[in-house]
């Protein structure tokens, strides 16, 4: 294996005696630093799309093309995730996220019934109601407040958290009623996730069992048991209320109403004799939807409402995508559906720039389980973790012109604005918005109604400011980009 991976570019020396890497030892924020020192090596020795970061005693290399991530992240043999993953089924459990070959089509079976278009559109139901209550919050911060919110993230927080909560747990967070408010566990959702990615991909770790990295950090112990007593309580509620539904003598038409939410169902099918079984099958699948659903499209939502915010000839051009979209709606005595908002193809390109440049997860790891040769003859031997930075992929220039810009109309087909139809150019999506191959992201389908949903809502009904200087919300480089946070105004069309 080491001969093999002696022909792939990278420093000739280990790592391990690199005396950045020894700092990141000591360091506050270890898997910044470290995400930090594997960026400057791939300006070094990444210009042919791989290199090899180390090579004993874990061997990891480092893709930074599209073509390359591409090939590899479509093979089968490259379904299992890197050494890091292991820790985090002691947070979440094993589930899709989690999860290696062994038991990937088993769990992927298990949430599929979830994202078809039938269930999709029940969900969509469910996230129209949430968004009036959200249109009359904005609406009476407008008449009361001037439109001005201090955090934007607070809205789009509470929009994911609320549809969240009916759409897969048949639970009513009510954070829009609250007037933002979240519960305390709630609160500390992103911060859980955010620590404990620092921890698990801490150097140190790979030297310890997963048992002792608890006792790095009391901040993250707290955190976790918070969290875990939420997500319990969450469960424990559903499982009383349908137990109490099953021995009623109505409980057959009560269970059918039931049976639309994913946790619902999941108790139902566990339920032996009044007693639930598997209950940690459960608490894994919840745990995959929260921090998976949650996060991720809560803070590509907070970007998206910054850039446009910043942008107003993208956003205005927008607002006429959306305004022939409701007229074309209204001629035709139509409602919105999942089918008929995929007809804003600029709007799609808004989304994909934001994901483009903020994508939730900056990197992803795989491992290999046979060897592969590539098209150069480099061989990739077996066993080998490969991290894919999509951050650098994302912003390569070798595909997209001026990459740190802001700009939807890269993804057209023809940016010409009287042309009545725009097609998205397929060969210009050179990124992974939801990953790519088996192992994409099972909910991408949801995530992009719950996008399209609300942005057709907010800027077909508001025009929107983002209040502070453009990139002042910029964050510095990291594993996961968090939200946006800046104060945004809104004002009625």
């Amino acid at each position: 294996m080491y001969l093999q991976l002696k022909q792939i570019p990278g420093p000739n020396s280990s790592i391990l005696f690199n005396k950045d890497f020894h700092k990141i030892l000591t360091s506050k924020h270890p898997f910044d630093d470290l995400y930090h020192l594997i960026n400057r090596m791939s300006d070094e020795y990444g210009q042919d799309g791989l290199f090899c970061l180390l090579r004993i005693p874990l061997s990891y290399l480092i893709v930074t093309d599209f073509s390359i991530a591409q090939k590899l992240l479509n093979n089968d043999d490259f379904l299992n995730k890197s050494f890091e993953y292991r820790y985090f089924n002691h947070f979440i459990l094993d589930n899709l996220f989690t999860c290696n070959r062994r038991t990937l089509r088993q769990n992927k079976r298990l949430l599929l019934p979830y994202f078809r278009i039938q269930t999709l559109n029940n969900f969509l139901e469910n996230s129209k109601k949430i968004l009036k209550l959200l249109n009359e919050n904005i609406d009476n911060c407008i008449d009361n407040n001037d439109g001005h919110y201090p955090d934007a993230g607070q809205i789009t927080d509470s929009f994911i958290v609320d549809t969240i909560g009916e759409n897969f747990f048949n639970t009513e967070f009510n954070t829009i009623r609250s007037g933002f408010k979240m519960t305390d566990w709630l609160e500390i959702v992103g911060e859980f996730i955010h620590t404990g990615i620092n921890f698990t991909f801490h150097p140190l770790t790979y030297f310890q069992y997963y048992e002792s990295l608890f006792y790095f950090s009391k901040k993250l112990s707290q955190l976790y048991q918070r969290f875990e007593n939420g997500i319990g309580q969450i469960i424990t509620n559903r499982i009383e209320a349908i137990i109490n539904d099953n021995q009623k003598e109505d409980c057959n038409e009560q269970s059918a109403n039931n049976d639309d939410t994913m946790l619902d169902q999941m108790i139902r099918s566990r339920i032996i004799d009044g007693n639930i079984t598997k209950i940690q099958e459960i608490r894994a699948q919840v745990n995959l939807i929260f921090l998976a659903g949650y996060d991720t499209t809560r803070t590509s939502l907070s970007w998206c409402l910054y850039l446009l915010g910043h942008h107003q000839s993208i956003q205005q051009r927008l607002y006429d995508e959306i305004q022939q979209f409701y007229d074309r709606l209204n001629s035709n005595n139509e409602e919105i559906t999942i089918s008929n908002m995929k007809q804003l193809k600029y709007l799609d390109c808004c989304i994909y720039e934001t994901l483009r440049l903020y994508n939730p997860a900056s990197l992803i790891g795989r491992s290999t389980c046979r060897s592969i040769q590539l098209s150069n003859g480099w061989h990739i031997p077996k066993g080998v973790n490969i991290i894919f930075l999509f951050r650098r992929i994302n912003r390569d220039p070798k595909y997209f012109q001026q990459p740190e810009i802001f700009n939807p109309e890269r993804f057209l087909m023809n940016s010409d604005d009287d042309r009545k139809e725009i097609t998205i150019n397929r060969k210009h999506l050179a990124f992974f918005p939801f990953s790519s191959g088996i192992r994409s992201c099972i909910g991408k389908e949801y995530a992009m109604m719950q996008m399209r949903l609300f942005l057709i809502n907010i800027i077909g009904r508001y025009k929107i400011q983002s209040l502070d200087q453009y990139g002042d919300a910029f964050q510095p480089l990291e594993l996961f980009h968090p939200g946006a946070q800046f104060p945004i105004q809104f004002q009625r069309r």
